[in-house]
C-alpha cells in the first residue's frame, strides 16, 4: 500500500466512522462519567463507561493511523502496522449503520417440535452466551450474568481466536429479564438484554428461523426429530438514546403485576414484582421478571418496549424490516436461515451464505464467529 492509497482509506474510514461526531460524543461521555450520581443507576453506568473505553480506542487507533500516515519519517514497518490498523477500522467500518453500535435485546422463542423445540430454544440460550463468554474468557474476565439461571457457560475456556472485526466482547453484560419455562424440558421463550458496544451490528444477523434435526431424547423410540425456534434481535434503545425520539402516552399502556416464576412454575417471589406491560394500540406485550423490584422491573420493560416502538416507527418511515429486525418469520419448515443437522449426519448451514461447519458440537458451544463474519460480509 503506496501513501497516496493510505492517505485515501484514511480519509474514507474518517467520514464513513464519523470520527468527527464520536470525537463529540466522547466528549459528552467524560462529562457523564465525572458526575457524582453516575453509579446510582448501576446499568446505566455500565454502558456509559463501556461505550467511553470504545470510542477512546477506536479514536486512538483512528489518530495512530493519521500519525503515521502523515509522519514524513514512517517508514515501511510503519505501513504495515498502518495496514494492520485500516483493516480492523474497514471491518468496524461494515457495522456503522444507525443501530449498529448499539447493545440488543435478544429473544429466542420455541416454535414447532414441541418438547424438542423447547429444548432447542434453551441450546441456543446457552449458545449465545457462550459466544460472548468465548471473549471473557481470553481477557480472563468473569461473564456477570444478572439471573438466577444455572448455565455452565464459565466451562471450558478456550485458546481460540475469539476476535471479530475487532470489537471487544469481553465488555459485554448481560441480563437475562425474562424467561418461560418449558412443561417437560427446555424454555418456551427468553428475553436477555446485551449491553455494550457493537452487541446489536455483531448479533442481527442471528434473527430468523433456526432448525434443528437430531434423534430426540424425548422420545421413546429415539427417533429423528425436527424441531424449529425463532431467534429475535432488537437494538436495545434507552431513555437518553439519542436515536431514540419516541413518546409512549401512559394512556396507551395496559400494566400487569404478578408474581415471578422460578423453574417448574415455583413462585420465586412472594410479592407482585413481575411486570406485564401491554402497548395497546400495537399489541405489543413486555415481561420483565428478573429484578425483585416492581419499580426496577417496570423500568426495563419500557425500556424494552421503547425499543420495539421505536423500530416500529423506522420500520413504517424507511421501510428497512430485513435490515433492523431481521426477516422475522413463523418458526416452522422452509423459513430457517440457519440448520443444525446432528442426524444421520452432522452439519451447519446458514442458507443465506451457504456457509457451513461439520462441528455441529462446537457451533452449539458458542464458536458462530465465523457464520456472523460471512453474513455481516456478503450482506455488505
Amino acid at each position: 500500500m503506496d501513501k497516496e492509497e493510505a492517505k485515501k482509506k484514511l480519509s474514507d474510514l474518517h467520514q464513513i466512522l464519523k470520527i468527527s461526531e464520536k470525537k463529540q460524543e466522547l466528549l459528552s461521555l467524560r462529562e457523564q462519567v465525572k458526575k457524582i450520581d453516575l453509579w446510582q443507576n448501576q446499568q446505566n453506568a455500565i454502558e456509559v463507561t463501556s461505550k467511553l473505553s470504545e470510542l477512546e480506542n477506536e479514536i486512538n487507533e483512528f489518530e495512530t493511523l493519521d500519525l503515521i500516515i502523515n509522519d514524513e519519517s514512517s517508514n515501511d514497518d510503519d505501513f504495515k502496522e498502518a495496514a494492520k490498523i485500516i483493516k480492523n477500522l474497514e471491518q468496524k467500518a461494515i457495522l456503522s449503520d444507525e443501530h449498529d453500535a448499539s447493545g440488543a435485546i435478544l429473544s429466542i422463542h420455541a416454535g414447532t417440535g414441541g418438547v424438542d423445540a423447547m429444548d432447542f430454544a434453551m441450546l441456543l440460550e446457552r449458545m449465545y452466551l457462550r459466544f460472548i463468554e468465548s471473549d471473557k474468557n481470553q481477557a480472563d474476565t468473569n461473564l456477570r450474568i444478572n439471573t438466577n439461571i444455572t448455565n455452565d457457560a464459565n466451562l471450558d475456556k478456550s485458546q481460540r481466536d475469539t476476535s471479530l472485526f475487532g470489537i471487544d466482547r469481553s465488555k459485554w453484560q448481560v441480563t437475562v429479564v425474562d424467561r418461560r419455562m418449558g412443561d417437560e424440558a427446555g424454555i418456551k421463550s427468553v428475553t436477555m438484554i446485551i449491553s455494550g458496544q457493537y452487541v446489536y451490528g455483531l448479533l442481527k444477523k442471528e434473527a430468523g428461523v433456526h432448525r434443528l434435526v437430531r434423534l430426540s431424547p424425548f422420545n421413546a423410540k429415539n427417533l429423528r426429530q425436527t424441531s424449529f425456534a425463532l431467534v429475535e434481535v432488537l437494538p436495545f434503545i434507552g431513555r437518553d438514546d439519542p436515536t431514540g425520539h419516541l413518546e409512549i402516552l401512559e394512556k396507551d399502556l395496559k400494566i400487569d403485576t404478578f408474581r415471578a416464576s422460578g423453574a417448574g412454575g415455583q413462585h420465586v417471589n412472594v410479592t407482585d414484582s413481575a411486570v406485564r406491560i401491554t402497548h395497546l394500540p400495537t399489541g405489543i406485550v413486555v415481561s420483565v421478571q428478573n429484578e425483585r423490584s416492581q419499580h426496577q422491573n417496570r423500568e426495563v420493560a419500557m425500556n424494552i418496549l421503547r425499543s420495539k416502538l421505536q423500530i416500529l416507527l423506522e420500520i413504517e418511515k424507511k421501510e428497512q424490516i430485513n435490515e433492523l429486525r431481521g426477516d422475522l418469520k413463523q418458526a416452522v419448515w422452509g423459513n430457517q436461515i440457519r440448520s443444525y443437522v446432528m442426524q444421520p449426519y452432522t452439519l451447519v448451514k446458514d442458507h443465506r451464505t451457504e456457509y457451513e461447519c461439520s462441528n455441529v458440537e462446537d457451533v452449539l458451544d458458542g464458536q458462530i464467529e465465523d457464520f456472523i463474519e460471512e453474513e455481516l460480509i456478503i450482506s455488505n
